[in-house]
């Protein structure tokens, strides 16, 4: 059993990933291509993200290595730097997590190569996948997350190639809108199909936070993770939903004291009335 499983069977495990949009926004990511040029260029700066998110709930420190592949990297003519931007996430994720004895995960994604109908691509894909889970195991990463992805058979590709360093496998499809995946499986048949080959947790992207947390977790679930869009605030209302609180609670919202909507004694009452004209 490896180090993800046994925290899992001990209680929920929050895995906190978002870094596309948050560095985005930030002003130091490109949209469109999405490329984690950061990595290498602001690498400080990464592991400040990675800091966050811990203070925030998070028990896992995942590498910025999404969008960190070959393909990616090629179409913006930065395909020579596919190696050391690998490998520079992945030892920043792993400085970041042994200051708080977090868990830590590679990560692998969608490739926008794979083609159902196009057995060529599998093989790309299946080399792809290869040599990033690889790195990640030389790392000695706690498990590999692969994400966001439309094709079961691409998501299979990627748990063989976890599975190939004998790594715990978190696998999550993605649907967009309709209740299916790329294909027309199913979603609980394609949850399934990955289940049976050996990923040790399954599910979905993109769904809300703190009441998806609540819901999800009184039916069992307990593994917890956040994608695009995903910032501290965001894992702090997963945790507290989850009845912790990390060192960011401190900062929860307490609208008693806000100038206009708030019930403290110390706001006027001229101040509250005004609350009503905004």
């Amino acid at each position: 059993m490896g180090r993800l499983l046994d925290r899992l069977a001990v209680g929920p495990v929050i895995c906190a990933e978002g870094y596309v949009f948050e560095f985005e926004r930030r002003g130091y990511l490109q949209a469109g291509a999405f490329v984690p040029e950061v990595v290498l260029e602001e690498p400080d700066m990464v592991a400040g993200l990675h800091r966050e998110y811990v203070h925030a709930g998070s028990d896992v420190v995942e590498a910025f290595t999404y969008y960190a592949h070959r393909e990616k990297l090629a179409m913006i003519g930065r395909e020579g730097d596919l190696e050391s931007l690998n490998r520079q996430a992945l030892r920043i994720a792993k400085e970041v997590g042994a200051e708080h004895d977090s868990l830590v995960a590679g990560n692998i994604c969608n490739t926008n190569v794979y083609d159902p109908d196009e057995p060529a691509t599998h093989e790309v894909v299946r080399d792809m996948f290869a040599e990033q889970v690889g790195w990640a195991a030389e790392a000695g990463v706690d498990f590999v997350i692969a994400e966001t992805i439309d094709y079961p058979g691409e998501a299979l590709l990627a748990l063989e190639a976890i599975k190939a360093h004998d790594l715990d496998a978190v696998v999550t499809l993605t649907i967009h809108r309709q209740p299916i995946v790329r294909g027309g499986d199913l979603i609980g048949e394609a949850c399934r199909r990955l289940q049976d080959a050996g990923a040790d947790v399954v599910g979905l992207n993109r769904y809300e936070m703190g009441a998806f947390t609540t819901a999800a977790a009184a039916l069992g679930v307990n593994y917890f993770g956040i994608c695009c869009g995903c910032a501290p605030h965001h894992v702090r209302a997963m945790a507290e939903a989850l009845g912790r609180t990390p060192p960011a609670s401190r900062f929860s919202a307490d609208m008693s004291r806000h100038a206009y909507y708030g019930t403290s004694e110390r706001i006027s009452w001229h101040y509250q009335e005004f609350a009503k004209e905004l």
